[in-house]
Protein backbone atom coordinates (compact mmCIF):
# COMPACT_ATOMS: atom_id res chain seq x y z
CA UNK A 1 0.00 0.00 0.00
CA UNK A 2 1.06 3.61 -0.69
CA UNK A 3 0.43 6.88 1.26
CA UNK A 4 -1.43 9.31 -0.68
CA UNK A 5 -2.32 12.89 -0.30
CA UNK A 6 -5.14 14.03 -1.15
CA UNK A 7 -5.87 17.57 -0.98
CA UNK A 8 -9.53 18.95 -1.04
CA UNK A 9 -11.11 22.13 -2.35
CA UNK A 10 -11.42 24.94 -0.14
CA UNK A 11 -12.69 28.21 -0.58
CA UNK A 12 -10.40 30.64 0.83
CA UNK A 13 -11.16 32.99 3.80
CA UNK A 14 -10.43 36.09 3.65
CA UNK A 15 -11.28 39.44 5.52
CA UNK A 16 -12.96 40.88 3.28
CA UNK A 17 -12.64 43.68 0.32
CA UNK A 18 -9.83 46.11 2.52
CA UNK A 19 -8.81 49.35 1.45
CA UNK A 20 -5.74 50.10 0.34
CA UNK A 21 -5.08 52.33 4.10
CA UNK A 22 -6.21 49.46 5.61
CA UNK A 23 -3.78 46.85 4.95
CA UNK A 24 -1.10 46.42 1.87
CA UNK A 25 0.24 43.79 -0.60
CA UNK A 26 2.85 40.61 0.46
CA UNK A 27 6.74 42.07 1.17
CA UNK A 28 8.65 39.54 1.11
CA UNK A 29 11.65 40.17 3.25
CA UNK A 30 14.18 37.30 2.13
CA UNK A 31 14.51 34.42 0.24
CA UNK A 32 16.61 31.08 0.48
CA UNK A 33 17.50 28.26 -1.90
CA UNK A 34 17.34 24.93 0.07
CA UNK A 35 19.57 22.09 0.13
CA UNK A 36 18.27 18.50 0.01
CA UNK A 37 19.31 16.97 3.36
CA UNK A 38 20.96 13.27 3.63
CA UNK A 39 18.44 10.87 2.03
CA UNK A 40 17.00 13.84 -0.19
CA UNK A 41 13.62 14.31 2.03
CA UNK A 42 14.55 16.98 4.96
CA UNK A 43 15.57 20.32 3.78
CA UNK A 44 18.98 22.05 4.99
CA UNK A 45 18.74 25.90 4.88
CA UNK A 46 22.21 27.72 3.95
CA UNK A 47 23.53 30.57 6.73
CA UNK A 48 26.59 32.49 7.29
CA UNK A 49 27.59 32.23 11.10
CA UNK A 50 30.26 34.72 12.31
CA UNK A 51 31.42 35.26 8.44
CA UNK A 52 31.39 31.27 7.88
CA UNK A 53 29.08 29.35 5.59
CA UNK A 54 26.80 26.57 7.66
CA UNK A 55 23.79 24.60 6.45
CA UNK A 56 20.99 24.43 9.02
CA UNK A 57 18.04 21.70 9.25
CA UNK A 58 14.85 23.12 8.89
CA UNK A 59 13.17 21.99 11.91
CA UNK A 60 9.25 23.52 12.47
CA UNK A 61 9.45 20.89 15.70
CA UNK A 62 12.56 21.94 17.67
CA UNK A 63 11.51 25.12 19.19
CA UNK A 64 14.29 26.83 19.46
CA UNK A 65 17.29 27.17 16.52
CA UNK A 66 20.42 25.40 17.50
CA UNK A 67 23.89 24.52 17.06
CA UNK A 68 25.72 21.48 17.83
CA UNK A 69 28.43 21.26 20.20
CA UNK A 70 30.84 19.92 17.11
CA UNK A 71 29.75 23.12 15.12
CA UNK A 72 30.46 25.63 18.17
CA UNK A 73 33.90 24.26 18.60
CA UNK A 74 34.80 24.59 15.01
CA UNK A 75 33.36 28.25 15.01
CA UNK A 76 35.24 28.65 18.08
CA UNK A 77 31.95 29.82 19.92
CA UNK A 78 32.44 29.67 23.99
CA UNK A 79 29.78 27.64 25.20
CA UNK A 80 27.83 28.78 28.41
CA UNK A 81 26.04 26.27 30.99
CA UNK A 82 23.16 27.39 32.89
CA UNK A 83 20.24 28.97 30.56
CA UNK A 84 16.70 29.76 31.54
CA UNK A 85 15.91 27.37 29.06
CA UNK A 86 15.96 23.90 28.93
CA UNK A 87 15.82 22.03 26.01
CA UNK A 88 14.98 17.79 25.31
CA UNK A 89 14.76 15.50 22.49
CA UNK A 90 12.97 12.62 22.16
CA UNK A 91 15.87 10.13 22.68
CA UNK A 92 16.17 11.51 26.08
CA UNK A 93 18.76 13.64 26.20
CA UNK A 94 18.56 17.57 27.97
CA UNK A 95 20.59 20.70 27.68
CA UNK A 96 20.99 23.87 29.34
CA UNK A 97 24.18 25.20 27.36
CA UNK A 98 24.50 28.11 24.55
CA UNK A 99 26.05 30.02 22.72
CA UNK A 100 25.85 34.00 21.42
CA UNK A 101 26.84 34.65 17.65
CA UNK A 102 28.22 37.88 17.33
CA UNK A 103 26.85 37.75 13.53
CA UNK A 104 24.20 35.90 11.66
CA UNK A 105 22.35 35.88 8.23
CA UNK A 106 20.09 34.28 6.42
CA UNK A 107 18.67 35.30 3.08
CA UNK A 108 18.55 39.27 3.38
CA UNK A 109 18.26 38.90 7.06
CA UNK A 110 21.27 39.77 9.32
CA UNK A 111 20.96 39.80 13.57
CA UNK A 112 23.64 40.66 16.23
CA UNK A 113 24.21 38.76 19.24
CA UNK A 114 21.80 36.09 18.92
CA UNK A 115 21.68 33.05 21.37
CA UNK A 116 21.78 29.98 20.05
CA UNK A 117 20.78 26.58 22.41
CA UNK A 118 23.34 23.92 21.85
CA UNK A 119 21.68 20.69 20.41
CA UNK A 120 20.57 18.32 23.51
CA UNK A 121 22.00 14.84 21.65
CA UNK A 122 25.94 15.23 22.57
CA UNK A 123 26.54 12.85 19.19
CA UNK A 124 24.54 15.40 16.82
CA UNK A 125 26.28 17.22 14.03
CA UNK A 126 29.49 14.38 13.91
CA UNK A 127 28.85 13.48 10.38
CA UNK A 128 28.94 17.12 9.53
CA UNK A 129 25.75 17.35 7.27
CA UNK A 130 24.46 20.26 8.89
CA UNK A 131 25.70 22.13 12.15
CA UNK A 132 22.26 22.69 14.05
CA UNK A 133 18.54 23.37 13.32
CA UNK A 134 16.75 26.35 12.22
CA UNK A 135 13.72 26.66 14.53
CA UNK A 136 10.53 28.49 14.95
CA UNK A 137 11.77 30.96 16.89
CA UNK A 138 13.88 32.33 13.94
CA UNK A 139 10.33 32.29 11.90
CA UNK A 140 7.49 33.13 13.90
CA UNK A 141 7.98 36.38 13.87
CA UNK A 142 7.59 36.70 10.04
CA UNK A 143 5.26 35.10 7.66
CA UNK A 144 7.49 31.62 5.85
CA UNK A 145 6.79 30.15 2.43
CA UNK A 146 8.05 26.90 2.44
CA UNK A 147 8.09 25.64 -1.55
CA UNK A 148 9.35 22.14 -1.33
CA UNK A 149 9.19 21.83 -4.84
CA UNK A 150 11.32 24.65 -5.75
CA UNK A 151 13.33 24.19 -2.83
CA UNK A 152 12.96 27.94 -2.01
CA UNK A 153 11.87 29.24 1.58
CA UNK A 154 10.95 32.93 1.71
CA UNK A 155 10.26 35.25 4.51
CA UNK A 156 7.40 38.10 4.66
CA UNK A 157 6.17 40.70 6.43
CA UNK A 158 3.33 40.05 9.08
CA UNK A 159 1.71 43.67 7.35
CA UNK A 160 -0.20 42.66 4.60
CA UNK A 161 -4.10 41.51 4.45
CA UNK A 162 -5.09 39.13 6.06
CA UNK A 163 -5.72 35.55 4.26
CA UNK A 164 -4.49 37.31 0.69
CA UNK A 165 -1.38 35.56 0.61
CA UNK A 166 -1.11 32.55 -2.24
CA UNK A 167 0.90 34.31 -4.64
CA UNK A 168 1.80 31.28 -6.97
CA UNK A 169 -1.20 29.31 -9.38
CA UNK A 170 -3.33 27.09 -7.44
CA UNK A 171 -7.05 25.72 -7.67
CA UNK A 172 -6.93 23.71 -4.71
CA UNK A 173 -6.19 25.59 -1.25
CA UNK A 174 -6.85 24.80 2.64
CA UNK A 175 -6.16 26.92 5.02
CA UNK A 176 -5.46 25.08 8.33
CA UNK A 177 -6.05 26.84 11.92
CA UNK A 178 -3.32 26.20 13.96
CA UNK A 179 -2.59 26.97 17.80
CA UNK A 180 1.00 27.48 19.50
CA UNK A 181 0.52 26.55 23.07
CA UNK A 182 1.47 23.36 24.56
CA UNK A 183 -0.73 21.05 26.97
CA UNK A 184 1.46 19.28 29.11
CA UNK A 185 -0.75 15.92 29.05
CA UNK A 186 -0.59 13.30 31.77
CA UNK A 187 -2.34 9.92 30.80
CA UNK A 188 -3.94 9.92 27.38
CA UNK A 189 -7.32 11.04 27.29
CA UNK A 190 -7.77 12.53 30.29
CA UNK A 191 -7.34 16.42 30.88
CA UNK A 192 -3.86 18.53 30.58
CA UNK A 193 -2.32 18.67 34.39
CA UNK A 194 -0.75 22.06 33.56
CA UNK A 195 -2.37 25.20 31.72
CA UNK A 196 -1.55 25.58 28.68
CA UNK A 197 2.29 27.33 27.48
CA UNK A 198 3.36 29.23 24.58
CA UNK A 199 6.14 27.84 22.11
CA UNK A 200 7.02 27.92 18.23
CA UNK A 201 5.78 24.74 17.65
CA UNK A 202 2.74 24.66 14.85
CA UNK A 203 -0.18 22.44 16.41
CA UNK A 204 -2.63 21.37 13.86
CA UNK A 205 -5.87 18.98 15.07
CA UNK A 206 -5.90 16.12 13.19
CA UNK A 207 -7.98 13.32 13.04
CA UNK A 208 -6.17 9.47 12.68
CA UNK A 209 -9.05 6.75 12.10
CA UNK A 210 -11.85 8.42 13.57
CA UNK A 211 -9.63 9.72 16.22
CA UNK A 212 -8.39 13.45 17.22
CA UNK A 213 -5.28 14.52 18.21
CA UNK A 214 -2.99 17.72 18.08
CA UNK A 215 -0.34 17.04 15.71
CA UNK A 216 2.91 19.26 15.29
CA UNK A 217 4.03 20.08 12.20
CA UNK A 218 7.62 18.78 11.54
CA UNK A 219 9.72 19.76 8.85
CA UNK A 220 12.83 18.28 10.68
CA UNK A 221 11.60 14.44 10.60
CA UNK A 222 11.37 12.02 7.20
CA UNK A 223 8.38 10.30 8.73
CA UNK A 224 5.57 11.13 10.61
CA UNK A 225 5.61 9.65 14.30
CA UNK A 226 3.31 8.97 16.66
CA UNK A 227 4.06 8.25 20.73
CA UNK A 228 4.04 4.91 21.88
CA UNK A 229 1.64 5.60 24.35
CA UNK A 230 -0.76 7.23 22.26
CA UNK A 231 -0.67 4.18 19.91
CA UNK A 232 -1.46 1.77 23.21
CA UNK A 233 -3.77 3.66 24.90
CA UNK A 234 -5.62 5.12 21.86
CA UNK A 235 -5.26 2.19 19.29
CA UNK A 236 -4.36 -0.91 21.19
CA UNK A 237 -1.38 -0.95 19.37
CA UNK A 238 2.07 -2.10 20.07
CA UNK A 239 5.54 -3.34 19.10
CA UNK A 240 4.12 -6.85 19.69
CA UNK A 241 0.96 -6.24 17.62
CA UNK A 242 0.03 -8.09 14.31
CA UNK A 243 0.92 -5.70 11.06
CA UNK A 244 3.84 -3.71 13.31
CA UNK A 245 7.00 -3.67 11.27
CA UNK A 246 10.14 -3.07 13.37
CA UNK A 247 12.27 -0.13 12.62
CA UNK A 248 15.12 -0.32 14.83
CA UNK A 249 15.92 1.05 18.19
CA UNK A 250 16.38 4.42 19.97
CA UNK A 251 20.16 4.56 20.78
CA UNK A 252 19.98 1.09 19.93
CA UNK A 253 18.82 0.42 23.09
CA UNK A 254 16.57 -2.72 22.50
CA UNK A 255 13.59 -1.95 25.52
CA UNK A 256 13.47 1.61 23.19
CA UNK A 257 11.93 -0.25 19.96
CA UNK A 258 10.65 1.99 17.08
CA UNK A 259 7.96 0.51 14.97
CA UNK A 260 5.67 1.16 12.40
CA UNK A 261 1.94 1.37 11.47
CA UNK A 262 -0.13 1.42 8.28
CA UNK A 263 -3.02 3.23 9.70
CA UNK A 264 -6.47 4.00 7.47
CA UNK A 265 -6.24 7.70 6.83
CA UNK A 266 -5.31 10.75 8.62
CA UNK A 267 -6.81 14.35 7.89
CA UNK A 268 -6.67 17.91 8.99
CA UNK A 269 -9.21 20.56 7.63
CA UNK A 270 -8.82 19.88 3.87
CA UNK A 271 -5.91 17.52 3.58
CA UNK A 272 -6.23 14.21 3.67
CA UNK A 273 -3.78 11.57 3.58
CA UNK A 274 -4.89 7.65 2.72
CA UNK A 275 -2.54 4.88 4.34
CA UNK A 276 -0.07 6.89 6.22
CA UNK A 277 2.63 4.69 7.42
CA UNK A 278 3.32 6.42 10.75
CA UNK A 279 6.61 5.45 12.98
CA UNK A 280 5.82 4.67 16.32
CA UNK A 281 8.53 6.06 19.27
CA UNK A 282 8.72 5.20 22.87
CA UNK A 283 8.31 8.29 25.27
CA UNK A 284 11.42 9.23 26.05
CA UNK A 285 11.51 13.04 26.70
CA UNK A 286 13.70 13.69 30.13
CA UNK A 287 14.99 10.05 30.84
CA UNK A 288 18.24 11.29 30.53
CA UNK A 289 17.52 15.00 32.45
CA UNK A 290 19.54 14.91 35.85
CA UNK A 291 16.88 18.08 36.64
CA UNK A 292 13.55 15.70 36.12
CA UNK A 293 12.13 16.10 39.43
CA UNK A 294 8.89 15.17 40.53
CA UNK A 295 5.78 16.79 39.70
CA UNK A 296 4.42 18.24 43.01
CA UNK A 297 2.16 16.43 44.97
CA UNK A 298 3.02 12.70 42.86
CA UNK A 299 5.76 10.25 43.42
CA UNK A 300 5.10 8.90 39.83
CA UNK A 301 5.29 11.69 37.18
CA UNK A 302 8.03 13.59 36.80
CA UNK A 303 8.37 17.22 35.29
CA UNK A 304 9.29 16.32 31.87
CA UNK A 305 6.54 13.52 31.40
CA UNK A 306 3.98 13.68 28.97
CA UNK A 307 5.89 16.91 27.27
CA UNK A 308 6.58 14.94 23.39
CA UNK A 309 3.87 15.65 20.70
CA UNK A 310 1.58 12.75 20.14
CA UNK A 311 1.85 12.62 16.60
CA UNK A 312 4.02 14.73 14.57
CA UNK A 313 3.41 15.08 10.40
CA UNK A 314 6.75 14.64 8.77
CA UNK A 315 8.15 15.26 5.27
CA UNK A 316 6.86 12.13 4.02
CA UNK A 317 3.33 14.04 3.82
CA UNK A 318 5.01 17.57 4.12
CA UNK A 319 7.32 17.61 0.88
CA UNK A 320 4.16 16.95 -1.34
CA UNK A 321 2.79 20.62 -0.02
CA UNK A 322 3.79 24.15 -1.01
CA UNK A 323 2.86 25.46 2.94
CA UNK A 324 2.59 29.37 3.67
CA UNK A 325 2.60 30.08 7.37
CA UNK A 326 0.86 32.68 8.70
CA UNK A 327 2.08 33.15 12.14
CA UNK A 328 0.40 36.52 13.10
CA UNK A 329 -2.91 34.88 11.38
CA UNK A 330 -2.62 31.80 13.26
CA UNK A 331 -2.94 29.81 9.59
CA UNK A 332 -1.14 27.34 7.46
CA UNK A 333 -2.33 28.19 3.86
CA UNK A 334 -1.81 24.52 1.92
CA UNK A 335 -2.16 23.87 -1.95
CA UNK A 336 -0.01 20.58 -3.52
CA UNK A 337 3.70 21.15 -4.40
CA UNK A 338 4.49 21.32 -7.98
CA UNK A 339 7.30 20.09 -9.58
CA UNK A 340 7.27 23.22 -12.48
CA UNK A 341 7.71 25.63 -9.69
CA UNK A 342 5.92 29.01 -8.71
CA UNK A 343 5.36 32.18 -9.94
CA UNK A 344 7.77 34.99 -8.59
CA UNK A 345 7.19 36.20 -5.18
CA UNK A 346 6.82 39.84 -4.17
CA UNK A 347 10.36 41.86 -4.65
CA UNK A 348 12.26 41.79 -1.91
CA UNK A 349 12.95 44.35 0.53
CA UNK A 350 16.92 45.39 1.12
CA UNK A 351 17.89 46.47 4.46
CA UNK A 352 15.97 44.41 7.00
CA UNK A 353 17.16 43.16 10.19
CA UNK A 354 16.51 39.63 11.52
CA UNK A 355 14.21 39.14 14.31
CA UNK A 356 15.38 37.29 17.36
Amino acid sequence: MHTRVILAVLALVCAGPARAEDCGPLKRLASVDMIPGPGGVRMLVPVTINGASRMLLLDTAAGFTTLTATAASELNLHVLDGSRLKLLDSAGNASRKYVVVEDFQIGGLQGKDIPFMITPNPNAGQDLAFAGVLAGDMMAKYDVDLDFAARKMQYFSHDHCAGHVVYWPATMIAVVPFRMQHPIRGVIGERPRLPLLEDTHIRVPVTLDGKTFQAVINTGAVRSTMSANTAKFAFGITADSRGSVPLGAVDHDPNHRVFGHVFGSLAFEGVTVTNPHVAIRPDLFGSKDPDNGFATGSHAQRVDDGIGPEITIGMDVLRRLHLYIAFDERKLYITPATSSGTEAAPAAQAGNALQP
